[in-house]
């Protein structure tokens, strides 16, 4: 019986019998399995994976011709041998093309050059696919670097990844695996610079190639300008000798708001010696000097800036103004900033000045700006005496 009818069939012998009985036999055990005999040009492997498939989708609303149409016309095959060192080319081009269209600060175009340099030539014959977080970490973390260059570096390679991911070159990325560092201030104060130190390190500067990188550090640390984004966009004309101020435009300041800082008697005398139509702040191969004055002083991030601020609100005694005038807000100030420098720290601070001008006898003291008045008040009320 064979689904259900019975078969009868006369044969010339009885071997010929017994092996229809047993293809009959194998035909029955398939109908009860469910399995059917069918002649076909896939090998036994391609009708495995056949059925594996029709299995998957046959719960699914569509066939089986409409899932492969989709996947066939969406899915795009992973480059997964590119190379680092051409990837990195590619990815340059397109930051290049960002600056270009304003898209992307100047200097930061050039960190990026030098961390994606710094990468390839780490892992010269590597792929972008074989880039997992041990060798990332070791990117990092080289050279023993402080909290902030190791962000600024997984900053860069997390940017370059996800651009890696839209040119399918990888699936995902393992930079969510990489940690990221706070930037640990003691206590809550900023790190900064002594009067004294402050002192020798401008005086190095009036020795160095002729002083040419006088003006940049003056200006971050005597008016606290932000040497990152701030002073590569700041434009000369915003630097007023006459009216002893300097102007930031929202499109110069890093959190889009003017604000107007008192140019300091000795700064005035600084940037007399030294003016900014003879001495462009932004000098060739800056970074590369910065690199250079900076190791030799050991300056960390953002110290010039921290010190203008700890030593104008230790000199003023006003938060407030001292909030107006760099940039930030009065807790951000009272938190970081105030009670870390003595007043007459702070006014000797104020008075160092460029060995090219014999004393500051031009310089007229600047007191607190009137714009800030308001603020100003309240902030001498609540600040004691120096100590």
């Amino acid at each position: 019986m064979v689904r259900g009818k019975r078969i009868r069939q006369n044969f010339k012998n009885r071997n010929h019998a017994e092996a229809e009985r047993s293809s009959l036999e194998i035909m029955a055990l398939q109908v009860a399995s469910g399995l059917h005999h069918v002649g076909t040009t896939l090998t036994d492997a391609q009708v495995r994976q056949a059925e594996s498939v029709f299995a998957k989708i046959k719960d699914m609303p569509r066939s089986l011709d409409f899932y492969v149409d989709y996947a066939l016309a969406n899915h795009k095959e992973l480059d997964s041998q590119k190379l680092l060192s051409e990837a990195k080319e590619a990815y340059i081009l397109q930051r290049e093309d960002d600056e270009k269209k304003n898209r992307l600060a100047k200097i930061t175009l050039g960190a990026i050059k030098c961390h994606m340099d710094k990468l390839v030539k780490m892992f010269p014959t590597l792929r972008v696919a074989e880039l997992d977080v041990e060798k990332i970490i070791r990117f990092c973390e080289d050279g023993g670097v402080c909290a902030v260059t190791h962000n600024h570096r997984r900053t860069t390679l997390s940017k370059f990844l996800k651009f890696a991911i839209e040119k399918d070159w990888i699936a995902t990325s393992p930079i969510d695996k990489v940690p990221r560092y706070g930037a640990a201030h003691g206590r809550g104060t900023a790190p900064t610079l002594t009067t004294e130190q402050a002192k020798k390190l401008m005086e190095h500067l009036e020795t160095y190639e002729n002083g040419k990188l006088v003006p940049f550090y003056a200006l971050a640390l005597f008016a606290g300008i932000r040497p990152y984004g701030e002073m590569y966009k700041l434009p000369i004309e915003a630097v007023n000798l006459e009216n002893g101020v300097i102007h930031i435009d929202p499109k110069v300041s890093k959190v889009g708001m003017k604000r107007h800082i008192t140019i300091q008697p000795n700064l005035a005398a600084w940037l007399k010696a030294y003016p900014l139509d003879k001495h462009p702040i932004i000098v060739p191969s800056l970074t590369k000097h910065r690199t250079a004055i900076n190791k030799e002083f050991g300056l960390g991030h953002d110290i010039l800036r921290h010190t203008f601020i700890s030593m104008h609100v230790g000199k003023f005694r006003s938060m407030g103004d001292t909030a107006l005038q760099a940039g930030n807000s009065e807790s951000i100030i009272r938190k970081h900033y105030y009670a870390v420098k003595s007043r007459q720290e702070s006014k000797d601070f104020f008075k160092i000045a460029p060995q090219k001008q014999d004393s500051l006898s031009e310089a007229v003291e600047v007191k607190p700006s009137k714009n800030s008045a308001k603020a100003v008040v309240p902030s001498l009320l609540e600040l004691p005496s120096a100590a």
